[in-house]
């Protein structure tokens, strides 16, 4: 597999460099390839943010401004007539999966299956699975299910969404069994942004807040790592669409504007990098790492992540050699 890309709903990346030495894995990704904090979209929500990660555009272009359209209906990927980078890859002829990343509902033509993350699914299977037959995959793992609908206690919730990441990745190994000519695959955990909404209190102190938040970081990065070792791919890449904050600002819903993007494998190398720039660089930098033709991505608003990659790091070592730099 080309690439494998893990979608980390609300991993903020201050408190990944900030815990670095108790998550093995994403310091695994700062040593060995790059680790990067950018800004999510505005406002720092998830529906704006994903779909710029994914259309490599802007919120104000792509048209997905909020959570909500309407009071009380939300935006869905049908609301903006952008096009993903999962659509371009497969219409280059590159085979394409996508299980549960988040704001993938409806579904699109193109990719060998897509899977969207959608709580009322039994209402809508046919728009939020393709192929239906998957849907059998989703109830054996119970991936959908009463969780979504939110247990009686804060504890329940949390052993309800820490089974559904255990669950999430052996239903992606068995994807990757099903469809074994994989190039990209993409692999999506909400959990964090449901816990720091509905499991982590933030009735308590801060420093008590931050310390419950670690746990779940690390199971996190635990999975990430089961997902590195049963999905084997050329190059991963770990991206996040907003962060977590204690403070519960109107409008921002307890998210930061500190999202992560983070690569490891042959193409990336730069360690720990602080970058003033926006979620829209992943769509444009995964176009590049898979040779796109320019003109099928050109209208993307991201530049590439050279900083990123380790063709950059090699020719600035070279300069400096020469005393250019």
């Amino acid at each position: 597999m080309k690439l494998l890309i893990i979608g980390a709903d609300g991993m903020d990346s201050r408190f990944v460099k900030r815990w670095i030495n108790e998550l093995p894995t994403m310091k695994r990704f700062m040593d060995e390839g790059a680790l990067s904090c950018v800004r999510s979209t505005e406002p720092a929500v998830t529906s704006p943010a994903w779909t710029s990660i994914y259309t490599g555009l802007q919120s104000r272009t792509h048209g997905i401004t909020g959570l909500l359209k309407q009071p009380g209906i939300p935006f869905t990927l049908a609301d903006t007539e952008a096009i993903t980078f999962w659509e371009i890859l497969a219409r280059a002829g590159i085979k394409v999966g996508l299980h549960r990343m988040p704001f993938t509902y409806p579904t699109r033509p193109g990719p060998e299956f897509w899977i969207s993350f959608r709580p009322s699914w039994k209402r809508d299977q046919e728009r939020a699975v393709r192929p239906m037959a998957l849907m059998e995959l989703l109830d054996r793992y119970k991936l959908y299910g009463s969780f979504d609908t939110g247990a009686s206690t804060r504890k329940a919730r949390g052993e309800g969404w820490a089974e559904v990441m255990v669950n999430n990745v052996q239903a992606a190994g068995e994807l990757l069994w099903k469809y074994p000519d994989l190039d990209v695959f993409g692999v999506g955990f909400d959990a964090l942004d449901i816990i720091a909404h509905k499991v982590v209190p933030r009735e308590q102190p801060v420093s008590a807040w931050e310390r419950e938040l670690l746990v779940w970081y690390k199971l996190m990065d635990a999975r990430i790592a089961e997902l590195i070792d049963l999905l084997p791919a050329e190059n991963v890449i770990v991206v996040s669409d907003h962060g977590t904050q204690y403070e519960f600002i109107p409008g921002l819903n307890g998210h930061s504007k500190w999202a992560i993007f983070a690569g490891l494998g042959a193409d990336f190398a730069g360690g720990w990098i602080d970058i003033d720039r926006t979620v829209c660089r992943v769509a444009p930098t995964i176009m590049y790492l898979l040779g796109i033709e320019k003109d099928k991505w050109e209208h993307m608003e991201g530049g590439i992540a050279r900083e990123m990659l380790r063709e950059n790091q090699d020719m600035m070592h070279r300069l400096r050699g020469l005393g250019y730099i």
